[in-house]
């Protein structure tokens, strides 16, 4: 009885493997090029990057998903560098193949369609007023018409757990486009991707964070997902001391906007270098 009980799942087994084998060739055999269709926030057009008010200096930078491979520091890996149970994963090796930079690529702050993904940017802050800017004291905000103002991402653990509810959105899309059998990354992939680039993560507005007089630093900002059929939206740093009395307390605050503007965005994946490209796809593509 158990040489036949073994002898089945042997042959289960065997068979699993072989679907397996015969779905992946019919993907890469296949003519049809990927593509993605979705929208994305960038400055608005003549929306000054810099801005300067009271002696202090922001600079800002929406990190794009279509500029993806600008930001190496965020986004790039390689599997030696996480732990074993991800370094040793035959499937996720086979489904991140090395691209630019000779490295694996992933955004683990979108879904794989692109269509809900947390609004990422760069931020730089040069403190050239006579006092301590205590980063803690000041609310930034995503402003959007129609609703409640969102505000900013204020702390890893918070920036961990969407990149686990976004792994889990892919797992989900993942098991509704296989063709037989279902294959899911495993737990904590995506957040392993962040805490290996965890110096880059550093959130411009962690409580924590001080600007002495004469200094800048630079952090990024992140705020939740957008609603997709919002248009006019905008970045705003509220409360930002910029003098004090003698005794330290605020006399004057300031406020800057960032006005963001929605893209339309087309992106193809090009085999050959494993790496999505913006703009409409080829008509013809070779057999890999």
């Amino acid at each position: 009885m158990r040489n036949k009980l073994k002898i089945a799942f042997i042959g289960f087994f065997v068979l699993a493997i072989c679907l397996l084998g015969f779905s992946c060739s019919l993907w890469e055999g296949s003519k049809t090029i990927p593509t993605l269709n979705f929208t994305e926030y960038g400055l608005e057009v003549g929306q000054n990057q810099v801005q300067e008010k009271s002696d202090l200096q922001i600079d800002l930078e929406v990190v794009r998903l279509s500029n993806l491979y600008d930001y190496p520091e965020l986004f790039s890996f390689r599997f030696e560098d996480l732990p074993d149970v991800y370094a040793q994963h035959s499937v996720l090796k086979s489904s991140y193949k090395s691209g630019p930079l000779g490295k694996s690529w992933e955004y683990p702050f979108a879904t794989p369609d692109g269509r809900m993904q947390l609004l990422f940017c760069f931020c730089k802050i040069q403190n050239n007023t006579k006092n301590i800017l205590r980063m803690g004291d000041a609310r930034i905000y995503l402003i959007l018409e129609g609703i409640n103002p969102l505000p900013a991402i204020s702390s890893l653990k918070e920036l961990l757990n969407e990149a686990d509810w976004f792994q889990a959105e892919t797992n989900i899309y993942l098991k509704r486009q296989s063709f037989i059998l279902s294959l899911q990354l495993p737990s904590g992939f995506f957040r392993s991707i962040v805490l290996q680039n965890n110096r880059s993560y550093k959130l411009i507005n962690d409580v924590d964070t001080e600007i002495l007089p004469g200094f800048s630093y630079e952090g990024i900002l992140v705020f939740p997902v957008i609603p997709e059929y919002r248009s006019d939206a905008k970045i705003s740093f509220f409360d930002i001391t910029t003098k004090v009395d003698a005794a330290g307390n605020p006399v004057e605050k300031t406020q800057f906007d960032f006005n963001l503007q929605r893209h339309q965005v087309q992106m193809w994946l090009d085999r050959s270098t494993n790496r999505w490209r913006v703009g409409s796809p080829p008509q013809v593509e070779e057999r890999y």
